[in-house]
């Protein structure tokens, strides 16, 4: 006797299938956002930690402030005047 089952497997499976060419790219597209970000994270740090104490005492922040400060200016989102 043959099972029948009245899950149509085959037919989920194919949904998936076509939407994972759009699931594939702005997974991509997130990663290279985020190495992007990570890349400019990296050049702020270095460009802070290469500013002298009075640089940075003229921007108001300390040496321990820098990983913070510099994550912040790489999230700050400027919504205009």
């Amino acid at each position: 006797m043959a099972h029948h089952s009245t899950i149509n497997t085959q037919g989920a499976f194919l949904e998936r299938a076509v939407e994972f060419p759009g699931t594939l790219a702005r997974g991509f597209g997130r990663a290279v956002l985020r190495g992007v970000k990570m890349m400019q994270y990296g050049r702020m740090l270095s460009v802070l930690n290469a500013s002298s104490d009075r640089q940075l005492d003229a921007m108001g922040i300390t040496r321990a402030d820098i990983p913070r400060h510099a994550a912040h200016l790489i999230d700050y989102e400027y919504d205009g005047l």
